[in-house]
């Protein structure tokens, strides 16, 4: 049975991904316009914004493969009915590796074209040490002397000093924030709350994907300037990001 890849083409890296599939002779489809029968094994690759209540969409064929970043408990309980075989692609670790570091690429050239100040000279703060706060740090590191890596765990501060930065600890950042030029915050959590002092100079970047840790709504009412930067690989480097993603896909693609 001849493979028909269903591609949600409204992310700039699929879009590429069906470009290089149809270059090498693969059938594809957009996940809004799939018109083909019965007779193809269905892989689904969807972006994370992907909707599955879009009118548009017609429903997951049975026994096929769905790529994804985020579903609901109701699509994957869909999906288990259907007999279809779920890949969460951010539970990879070679593309979460290197997703994170072309998101800390991309964070770097946003950090340089939003100031007139070298970032030598600017003192910067990065909340959280996961994947991609490791991916900051060592992107940043060379050119910022002042940065700061704010973690929960005692053991990733200990880390984090070893590899040549300051540390601190989140739950101590409300009183400290107004020291720093420049924050990028990676944790997906409600972390400040609306009268947390902020320096009216400072820079924000937002790499966490759904709740954040500022009142952005507050900080633009304050004239703040900050930049909400979901699926940043895309932004920046989406050859790149593309080739991450297919590798996850089709591993021996060439």
């Amino acid at each position: 049975m001849q493979t028909l890849y269903i591609l949600d083409t409204s992310d700039t890296r699929i879009k590429i991904i069906d470009e290089k599939l149809k270059a090498k002779g693969e059938l594809t489809a957009d996940i809004l316009n799939d018109t083909y029968g019965d007779d193809y094994k269905r892989v689904y690759v969807l972006s994370p914004r992907f909707q599955d209540n879009n009118p548009e969409f017609t429903g997951f064929a049975v026994n096929s493969t769905v790529y994804f970043f985020s579903l609901s408990d109701k699509t994957l309980d869909l999906l288990a009915h259907k007999n279809c075989k779920v890949v969460n692609i951010t539970d990879n670790e070679r593309f979460t590796c290197i997703n994170s570091k072309l998101t800390a690429e991309g964070a770097l050239y946003y950090a340089m074209q939003k100031s007139d100040v070298s970032l030598k000279e600017r003192k910067v703060l990065i909340i959280g040490f996961g994947h991609l706060g490791k991916a900051l740090l060592t992107t940043f590191l060379p050119h910022c002397p002042h940065l700061c890596v704010a973690s929960r765990r005692e053991l990733t501060r200990c880390e984090t000093r070893l590899m040549g930065a300051e540390s601190c600890s989140i739950l101590s950042l409300h009183d400290h924030l107004h020291k720093f030029d420049l924050i990028i915050n990676t944790v997906p959590a409600e972390i400040f709350d609306r009268h947390t002092q902020i320096n009216k100079n400072t820079i924000i970047l937002e790499l966490a994907s759904k709740v954040y840790p500022f009142d952005y709504e507050e900080l633009k009412r304050q004239n703040i300037d900050f930049e909400i930067l979901k699926s940043l690989p895309s932004k920046t480097f989406p050859v790149s990001a593309a080739n991450a993603l297919l590798d996850v896909v089709i591993p021996d693609f060439v």
